[in-house]
């Protein structure tokens, strides 16, 4: 009889694949810690597990209601005594649970796991017994460096087991270790690897088989129509981002579909732990899959290729590459410039509106995200911009500025998320060029904006005709998911001039330097600081200017 041991919905994949294909007719008992879904979402999977029959025994194993507390703690800098106290009061919590179960280790001819760093792979480990090891994700055999960085970062308690036992399958306890080869990192390779694609694997097996996993997972309907262009958005948990806020969480997920998924049928596959529902009752729209559908189940939801992929930091992307025809793989660190994507997607929509013929020699990024930039001018542009190899452009778009720099473009586009004004120290005139773009999201009805957000772009333009073509230009769009209007454009001309000599003394007040003592904004010699009277005056002046142009 063989024994598995899992954590994930891509854990219980791999062992249904496993046991149907390279154990068939041989009693399996599956061991599932119930820290996939909340307490009724453990109680269905656990019925569906069981009513698949792959499975010959289906052992639930409490793991978030505090049966396995433990009275030792883990944190940085804790002592060699510690870490093996915890080992221990985990293995005696483990020896209880065996016992009230009624399982016994030695009846098990082969014992398998994706996470020996937790309860029962835990033990196995830590009491010595051999084991075969999968990898915990699809292509993390290669990157367990990396994924032992994250948890001292997130969980330092299993930084602390992991090196100190030697787990992720880095021990001689392992006999074999499963993993998609074609996922791990270029030149990665070890002795005891054996390829396990659950893609090609799940292939491999005939109608029944394939449907008897689909139902498992909660999908008894047909294939999914493909007569239509079709999206695919793989969700993250909330909770595993910088900021676990849900309205954080949807409004970030909101704007990336409203700019990459236009015009497309859009699926939506939620991660195991994330908030389901909130899609279903925000995005009617949407299809949203059960989220206990394992994601490298997808290719097998249509008969064709899925026009766009997208997902903010999922792993399982990795193996669908071959089955979208566009792949947008955005970091966690796409969260951080949340407030910044609509300012990048107006860049775009301006330049194109100026030179619908530009192509990727036209156009150069200085410390912009290309993780944004990139897909927005492929999608939009049918483009992706090459790294440029000088200042001299067509077109410039200038996110971060740094010392010395001063582009020589037709057009520069500054996005101005940093507020130094590196620019205005190289290029003290530029103000006199510069056009203000405004941008603002107002929120509607349920939108997950709390409050307007306002931003806005800074250009600068020589030719004569182009400056009118963008102080005549203006953008309206509805956001069906963020649930927001985007406007740019919309202030007069007074409005714009007022904002631009805002920005002009807030630039000398920022840069302090001596040689713009003699600028009409400043008051007197030796003051540092520049008032409102000033403003005042230089708003007069602008508007005096417009009442001229007038007449």
């Amino acid at each position: 009889m063989n024994l598995y041991y899992a954590a994930s919905l891509y854990h219980i994949l791999c062992f249904s694949l496993h046991a149907m294909i390279f154990q068939p007719g041989v009693r399996c008992h599956l061991v599932v810690s119930d820290n996939i879904f909340s307490k009724s979402g453990m109680a269905e999977l656990e019925r569906q597990l069981k009513d698949s029959g792959i499975f010959t025994q289906v052992t639930i194993m409490a793991f978030t209601g505090g049966e396995f507390f433990n009275e030792y703690t883990l944190e940085e800098g804790c002592s060699k005594e510690t870490i093996w106290h915890f080992l221990e009061s985990s293995s005696a919590q483990v020896e209880r649970w065996l016992e009230e179960h009624q399982i016994c280790l030695d009846d098990y001819e082969n014992k398998y796991t994706a996470i020996d760093h937790r309860l029962l792979g835990l033990y196995w480990l830590y009491k010595k017994y051999p084991y075969y090891y999968f990898e915990d994700g699809n292509g993390l055999l290669s990157r367990s460096q990396s994924q032992l960085e994250l948890h001292k970062q997130l969980q330092y308690e299993t930084y602390s087991i992991v090196t100190t036992l030697h787990g992720f399958g880095e021990n001689d306890l392992v006999i074999k270790k499963y993993a998609n080869m074609n996922a791990q990192l270029p030149g990665f390779s070890d002795p005891k690897a054996v390829d396990f694609d659950t893609i090609s694997l799940f292939a491999s097996l005939d109608k029944e088989q394939k449907k008897k996993i689909f139902t498992m997972y909660g999908l008894n309907g047909d294939l999914l129509s493909s007569g239509e262009k079709t999206f695919l958005f793989l969700t993250r948990f909330a909770k595993y981002l910088k900021k676990p806020n849900v309205y954080h969480h949807m409004y970030l997920n909101g704007a990336l579909l409203d700019l990459f998924a236009k015009g497309h049928r859009i699926i939506v596959k939620p991660h195991p732990r994330d908030y389901s529902g909130a899609y279903s009752l925000n995005w009617p729209d949407c299809e949203v899959l059960p989220k206990s559908f394992p994601s490298e189940l997808l290719p097998f939801l249509q008969e064709n290729d899925y026009d766009r992929i997208m997902t903010i930091g999922s792993t399982a992307i990795d193996a669908l590459s071959d089955f979208g025809d566009c792949i947008l793989k955005f970091d966690r660190e796409m969260e951080d410039k949340a407030d910044y994507i609509f300012t990048y997607y107006m860049a775009v929509r301006i330049l194109l509106h100026l030179f619908p013929k530009i192509g990727p020699e036209d156009v150069a990024l200085f410390g912009c995200s290309l993780e944004l930039m990139n897909p927005l001018f492929l999608i939009y542009g049918g483009f992706k911009p090459i790294p440029p190899k000088q200042f001299v452009n067509q077109i410039a778009i200038v996110d971060r500025q740094f010392p010395g720099f001063r582009p020589e473009a037709d057009v520069t586009i500054y996005l101005h998320t940093d507020n130094r004004f590196q620019f205005y120290r190289e290029d003290p005139d530029c103000f006199s060029r510069l056009i203000y773009m405004d941008l603002s999201l107002t929120p509607r009805s349920g939108s997950f904006l709390t409050k307007k957000k306002e931003h806005y772009l800074l250009i600068d333009v020589k030719d004569p005709s182009l400056r009118k073509k963008i102080a005549s230009y203006c953008y309206r769009e509805m956001l069906p998911h963020t649930k927001a209007d985007l406007n740019a454009g919309t202030f007069s001309l007074l409005q714009r001039k007022c904002l631009l000599a805002r920005l002009h003394l807030k630039a000398l007040r920022t840069i302090k330097n001596p040689l713009f003592k003699q600028s009409p904004l400043f008051l007197s010699p030796g003051k540092e600081y520049y008032n409102e009277d000033t403003l005042f005056l230089l708003n007069c002046e602008i508007r005096k200017e417009m009442e001229e142009e007038r007449l």
